[in-house]
């Protein structure tokens, strides 16, 4: 072989394994950095699916199909099994994040708000058994109120009102129905009549007239009741009705 032709073959072997080395390190950060995992949390039946896919970095271009994983809790499940929780059937299912590795922090404090139930949900006693179904066992009466409430709640997105409700209920000492559920109505009346505020002050006037009229069905008030039709007049003014 010539001095030509054996220069020309360690050249090509040399762009050969530059070749490849680029391509070993694009695969490391493809599916090393660029993999996206979460976890999804659906109101409509209490499931809960952990999902993930692949994206290139930077880019945010997703080449690869999402995978799920059932992740639902023994409470959960039951929560449905024992009547607690009555499904709804949305087509698609409606899915709420809990948490997203893909996401900025900004929007993780901004679309991960299904988080603020699920920390609750995850709570188990000082012997690690799953706190609410003891909690149910307890207080059977005031648990066929609070979950439906809890449920709607999640379904109008209310989460950040949540916690205040799940702590309430922590702190009931006997299962009195009456005053259970009289104190959880004012509660909740409560953050949809602050929801709803904040809703039409924003202009979103269809939200914010389902959220106060849910106030004013729950625990009428004056207050609710007047902001209720300011929203109606204000949205149909908007819409050009007279």
């Amino acid at each position: 072989m010539t001095q030509t032709g054996s220069s020309k073959s360690r050249f090509f072997l040399i762009v050969l394994l530059v070749c490849m080395l680029f391509m070993s390190l694009g695969m490391v950060i493809l599916f090393g950095l660029g993999q996206t995992t979460g976890v999804e949390f659906s109101p409509d039946d209490f499931s809960r699916r952990r999902f993930s896919y692949n994206q290139t970095p930077y880019f945010n271009w997703v080449i690869a199909k999402k995978t799920y994983f059932d992740e639902t809790t023994p409470l959960e499940e039951n929560l449905v099994l024992d009547g607690l929780i009555m499904p709804v059937v949305n087509k698609p299912q409606t899915w709420h994040l809990i948490s997203d590795s893909g996401s900025t922090p900004e929007f993780m404090s901004a679309g991960c708000d299904a988080r603020f139930l699920t920390k609750f949900l995850d709570l188990t006693d000082d012997k690690d058994h799953d706190y609410w179904l003891g909690w149910n066992e307890k207080y059977p009466d005031s648990a066929k109120f609070f979950w439906p409430r809890v449920a709607e709640l999640a379904r109008q997105e209310m989460y950040l009102k949540i916690p205040d409700v799940m702590q309430f209920a922590m702190a009931v000492e006997k299962d009195d129905v009456g005053t259970f559920a009289d104190r959880l109505d004012e509660l909740v009346a409560q953050a949809y009549l602050e929801l709803g505020k904040l809703d039409l002050e924003l202009e979103r006037f269809e939200r914010a007239e389902i959220r106060l009229q849910q106030s004013v069905e729950i625990k009428p008030s004056p207050h609710a009741e007047e902001l209720l039709a300011v929203c109606k007049a204000r949205g149909n003014k908007k819409e050009g009705i007279e």
